[in-house]
């Protein structure tokens, strides 16, 4: 999409720390916003947020403007928030804290302030002034809110409050988007290649309307409440932030595929053309366009639309009477079978049609409808899981993973009634394409190339330790640690179980051809079954120069926690600190006994760590380290790491090394 540049800041000066606020950015335009304790810079071509001291909303992050509101005025941010969940963590209280409180003075109790509670941790968008308390109030953007072990939250504006987005996402970077329209904004987001949630640029995935309209001038920015978290540290880096104005998404339903005001005069005509989606099919009954929406006749009226292809996001707004009248909303239509969401005064109902069957899969019997209301419905789908909105509010709680019948393209609308009016329907594909900047600002790593050796130690006599062996992948060393791996059915396995955990960090490597670029997978079991039988699972790879410089990328697995994460280390230059390590909870990606696939993609400078094919970490050396130089890779391997506890038996299956030629 084409359009006119306001600004563009890409950060290629270097700013010193507690600087950056202030400073100039390109075009003449000024870094504005806060910088309270003196964390925000330039460096290494990003700007950088180190953590507060003293969390908080208003305290670090930059701003820019004002500009005014503009229908396709967009705003674009590429970022890597330092941890998406990044959260206050405060020690348990002892026993003799306890009772020292407890023999406290009453008086005294009462005016102790008690110790705020940060789980949002970063804003981005279109805020109402340069260094807000309420990011989300009176503008248009999206907080990052830490999701406990499914890592990050994606928050959305929704008339001033929080419409819950996305859960489970990852620590990769994020490409974040505002699209202002004459009422209200859209949001879209994209990642790295292989995401689950989000595509890849040059798409990006609709997220969520807001209907309301901040009044301007707005600010563009990015803000900071929090980072790390029980001690460790991690800074954010903002890779590039602007705005520009695209013409072709100055309508009112911007990149919709399928639309219509349902505004007007005169009847809903069966194969009148909506504005996008094709010709409208009235299935039953009689409805008119009047200037406030469409308005069904005494018998309601049920019809539909069949774009060319499914939709990802939908939205209508519902304008009720003193007697509001049921609606209805379906979608994945087609073939005689759709998913319907009715809404009433009554509650709200979700169903599955198939002919003449309808099956209730969820209902609310909280009123849905309220009389002389505007109500602001929307659905979120991607294929295999979706969620319905009313107002801002998730309904029935939750989200629902269910692909049925997630190829079919159809709408329909429904009113029971003339006690509501509908209007402003508009549904946007899954993805389409980026509304400026479609190239990741971020630096990307190269595709591997040639196989350089795959390895599954089928040739190893069982019970031998690896040490000291040549195997496909060359000849193996124990280059740190104390402890082994064996030679073990379907692989080697670390010499290690519940009652003897493998003592302290163990790194077994070989020799590597290529100094500059390196591409490792390895497939794993972690020890047992299930959680509870004792066993911890703390395995990965390693990319090594030399004993003073190495970085490792491990599993983690603890019998005590709910989930898991990847975790990455980092000595460099000799200097190792364990709280400058960064990490991604996880979820069920992997589980006890279960294989799972590792991949470690490194180019000296910068890494990603894949999943099962699912990028799950992204970061440069001078994310963690400023000043760090450029790594050589001279040796690489598999490494059973200690990380609050030690592995008790990981099984390695097969190791696989790719190279740039």
């Amino acid at each position: 999409m084409t359009g006119g540049h306001l600004f563009d800041d890409d950060y290629t000066d270097a700013v010193p720390l507690g600087s950056a606020v202030g400073s100039s950015a390109p075009a003449g335009w000024e870094r504005a916003g806060t910088d309270v304790e003196g964390v925000v810079g330039v460096d290494n071509g990003a700007l950088r947020i180190r953590p507060l001291a003293r969390p908080g909303w208003g305290r670090s992050g930059v701003a820019y403007g004002p500009v005014d509101r503009w229908p396709g005025r967009v705003l674009g941010v590429h970022l890597l928030n330092g941890h998406h969940s990044s959260q206050t963590y405060y020690d348990a209280e002892t026993l003799k804290k306890k009772l020292r409180r407890w023999a406290g003075n009453v008086v005294k109790r009462r005016t102790v302030r008690p110790r705020p509670k940060h789980y949002e941790n970063l804003a981005a968008g279109f805020f109402a002034g340069p260094a807000g308390r309420r990011p989300l109030a009176g503008g248009h953007g999206l907080v990052v809110h830490a999701a406990t072990g499914d890592n990050g939250e994606l928050w959305l504006a929704h008339d001033s409050r929080p419409l819950v987005s996305l859960r489970g996402v990852l620590n990769t970077p994020l490409a974040f988007y505002v699209v202002l329209r004459r009422h209200g904004a859209v949001y879209y987001a994209a990642t790295m290649a292989g995401d689950s949630l989000l595509p890849a640029l040059p798409w990006v995935r609709p997220l969520a309307i807001d209907p309301r309209t901040a009044r301007g001038p707005l600010w563009p920015g990015v803000q900071q409440r929090i980072l790390g978290e029980v001690g460790y540290r991690v800074d954010t880096r903002v890779y590039h932030l602007g705005v520009a104005d695209v013409p072709e998404l100055a309508e009112w339903y911007t990149t919709a595929h399928a639309c219509d005001p349902l505004t007007g005069s005169g009847p809903l005509l069966d194969g009148a053309p909506a504005v996008r989606g094709g010709a409208w099919r009235v299935l039953s009954g009689t409805a008119t366009r009047t200037a406030g929406g469409l308005l069904a006749g005494a018998g309601g009226v049920l019809a539909g639309l069949d774009p060319d292809e499914p939709a990802g996001l939908v939205h209508a707004l519902v304008t009720t009477g003193l007697r509001p009248s049921p609606m209805r909303l379906g979608w994945r239509a087609g073939n005689g079978r759709r998913w319907e969401l009715r809404l009433g005064t009554g509650g709200a109902r979700l169903e599955h049609v198939d002919g003449d069957t309808r099956t209730t899969v969820a209902r609310s019997r909280r009123p849905a409808l309220r009389p002389l209301r505007r109500h602001s419905v929307q659905l979120s789908d991607d294929g295999a899981s979706f969620s319905w909105y009313l107002d801002g509010r998730r309904l029935f709680g939750r989200s629902f993973d269910d692909a049925r019948d997630g190829d079919l393209q159809g709408l329909v609308v429904g009113l029971d009634g003339a006690g509501s009016r509908l209007r402003e329907l508009e549904a946007h594909p899954r993805a389409v394409a980026a509304p400026g900047w479609a190239e990741p600002a971020w630096p990307e790593l190269a595709e591997p190339g040639a196989e350089v050796f795959t390895d599954t130690f089928d040739d190893l006599p069982d019970g031998v330790v690896l040490a000291g062996w040549r195997t496909a992948a060359g000849e193996w060393e124990r280059t740190e640690g104390k402890g082994q791996v064996l030679a073990a059915p379907g692989g080697v396995r670390v010499d290690a179980d519940v009652d003897r955990p493998n003592p302290g960090r163990t790194l077994h490597t070989v020799a590597w051809p290529e100094p500059g670029y390196a591409d490792l997978t390895v497939t794993m079991t972690p020890p047992g079954t299930a959680r509870g039988q004792g066993h911890e699972g703390r395995c990965g790879l390693v990319v090594w120069q030399d004993d003073q410089n190495y970085v490792i990328v491990n599993l983690w697995l603890a019998n005590h926690f709910q989930g898991g994460s990847l975790s990455s280390f980092y000595r460099i230059g000799g200097h190792e600190d364990m709280y400058d390590a960064v990490w991604t909870l996880t979820a069920d990606m992997f589980r006890w006994g279960d294989p799972c696939t590792l991949n470690l993609r490194f180019d000296g400078e910068r890494f990603v760590a894949s999943i099962d094919g699912r990028p799950t970490l992204y970061r440069a050396l001078t994310d963690v380290y400023p000043d760090a130089g450029r790594l050589t890779v001279n040796r690489v391997g598999l490494v059973a790491n200690e990380e609050w506890g030690d592995d008790t038996g990981t099984v390695f299956h097969r190791f696989t090394g790719r190279g740039l030629a």
